[in-house]
């Protein structure tokens, strides 16, 4: 399996494009948002089982974030501020909730400033947001949602982790989709056909071993991870302690199905 990571790694190099291209092309992919912005509370629910005993176990003086809230449907019922669908529990005392998207209607912008219960960032990257803009109205995070959020497109992938980390209490909770470790498939009629799956995307370690981006998070001291039915779940003990390593983007391929393959390096 690691030879073949390698193979796909070094394969996909030959023919990417130039670092700088690499970059603008990974975010050209969020800012074309072509991808889906409106999942629900009930989708959230229903893709991680154990969050919804999570969320019941916070209160008013609790702190989601959001990572990848897209049109912010999620967030926005959770808090009230939108009506759930009638599969969706409500939640007596609901957490404090920032939301992030690059992306978002005016009207649903509109609708969600000067709310008591959500603080959106809107129009840019995580990378852009300052870890005191996260934390200055809620404080640190108990949960961080990244429903093909953040780090299923981010070229600063360790960058982007770390901040995660350093938002986070104590005990704090990621809930990250990364979907199948089987990407590639053959349909019913003969068709190849590929899921969406952070599992494209690699990392050579200072070693040189090539791991998937999932398994990587694993080697991370201080991160518990969790693998279940195509998503992870990460228990933060004490992020005080937790380091990420850096990473150096070496290319990207946006032709496949989305999210994109991105190919990083311990630096």
């Amino acid at each position: 399996m690691r030879f073949w990571l390698l193979l796909v790694a070094v394969t996909f190099s030959l023919a990417l494009p130039a670092l700088d291209e690499c970059h603008q092309q990974l975010a050209g992919v969020v800012q074309q948002n072509t991808f889906r912005r409106e999942r629900d509370l009930a989708s959230y629910l229903q893709r991680f089982p154990s969050l919804r005993r999570r969320l019941e176990s916070l209160n008013d003086r609790s702190h989601v974030l959001d990572g990848g809230s897209g049109e912010t449907v999620a967030m926005g019922q959770y808090t009230g501020i939108d009506t759930p669908a009638e599969q969706a529990p409500e939640f007596n005392s609901p957490a404090n909730v920032t939301a992030v998207t690059y992306t978002l209607t005016e009207y649903r912008r509109e609708k969600f400033q000067n709310q008591p219960k959500l603080n959106l960032l809107s129009g840019r990257f995580l990378s852009d947001i300052s870890v005191r803009e996260l934390t200055d109205r809620f404080g640190k995070a108990d949960v961080i949602l990244d429903f093909w959020g953040v780090l299923a497109y981010t070229d600063h992938l360790s960058e982007d982790l770390q901040k995660y980390i350093d938002v986070a209490k104590p005990g704090a909770q990621i809930y990250m989709v990364v979907g199948p470790r089987e990407y590639d498939y053959v349909s019913g009629f003969g068709r190849r056909k590929s899921k969406s799956s952070v599992f494209r995307s690699t990392v050579r370690t200072r070693q040189g071993e090539v791991i998937t981006v999932p398994d990587w998070l694993r080697t991370i001291p201080g991160l518990h991870v969790m693998e279940s039915d195509a998503n992870l779940v990460i228990t933060i003990a004490d992020p005080s302690r937790v380091r990420i390593p850096r990473l150096v983007l070496e290319g990207a391929d946006t032709t496949v199905t989305k999210p994109p393959a991105r190919f990083f390096r311990e630096a």
